[in-house]
């Protein structure tokens, strides 16, 4: 990480710099709020390391189950019904016919 990552207003600096260059920057990792700036007020491509699971809803049953997309069915389950998740938490099989 950046030496001057504790100094807000370094990082800041660092940030409108890459956004003054003359090609398209993409922001990754800084602190979150000047993240969120750069992208609404000046249109920047902004990113951070994170999970991924934003947006992926939990499954409440098996009938809301069958309403989701294949992947995300019993990725998360709500409290009441996480041995539905762990039935089906390892659920593949090879689609190559194979001997072994």
């Amino acid at each position: 990480g950046m030496t001057e990552g504790r100094d807000e207003k370094a990082v800041d600096m660092f940030g409108r710099q890459a956004l003054l260059g003359n090609r398209a920057p993409v922001i990754w990792n800084l602190n979150q709020d000047l993240l969120e700036l750069y992208h609404q007020h000046c249109d920047a491509d902004v990113g951070s390391l994170g999970t991924g699971e934003l947006g992926i809803p939990v499954t409440l049953d098996e009938k809301h189950a069958d309403t989701l997309p294949y992947a995300i069915r019993y990725y998360t389950c709500d409290s009441e019904h996480g041995d539905m998740c762990r039935e089906h938490k390892y659920m593949a099989n090879c689609w190559v016919e194979r001997d072994d």
